[in-house]
């Protein structure tokens, strides 16, 4: 019990992780393609 209490705080601990990475890389992406889209047009597109 103890072990797969363990596990199961440890993949919950790291999907938290995973979302909030990608929830600031993607705010990032976007921000950064705005921006971006004067100089290069492809990039904003893009995302």
């Amino acid at each position: 019990m103890v072990q797969s209490r363990n596990m199961f705080r440890r993949v919950g601990f790291i999907l938290a992780a995973l979302v909030s990475v990608t929830a600031v890389a993607g705010l990032a992406q976007r921000g950064g393609a705005f921006r971006a889209s004067r100089d290069h047009p492809a990039i904003g597109y893009s995302t």
